[in-house]
């Protein structure tokens, strides 16, 4: 069963571009071409607190701000990355795998 407060929260946009793609996904699904291991590893992690306004707020990101993050989290083990917020309130994310910045670029 859906949880209804989570179907409303994520209730489709009104844009003419976003029903289109979701109608083209729903077409996939029903016709069995979307990678249903995909589409259930989305749904499973769509269910963790806050990953969705995560994903909203890195997609809305400028481009070069998002090939950093998309850098960090490739080039670096989950394990190795931490997160600070120093007395500027600057979060500082880095990661004990990364020693030369220009990896990130």
């Amino acid at each position: 069963m859906i949880d209804n407060s989570i179907a409303r929260s994520n209730a489709l946009p009104d844009s003419p571009d976003r029903k289109e793609e979701f109608w083209e996904l729903m077409r996939a699904l029903v016709l069995g071409k979307a990678d249903s291991d995909l589409i259930l590893e989305l749904f499973y992690w769509s269910r963790e607190p806050a990953i969705l306004a995560m994903l909203r707020g890195m997609v809305a990101m400028p481009e070069q701000q998002r090939k950093i993050l998309g850098a960090l989290f490739t080039k670096a083990s989950p394990n190795s990355i931490s997160a600070k917020v120093d007395n500027a309130a600057r979060i500082i994310l880095s990661s004990t795998e990364i020693v030369d910045p220009q990896e990130l670029q």
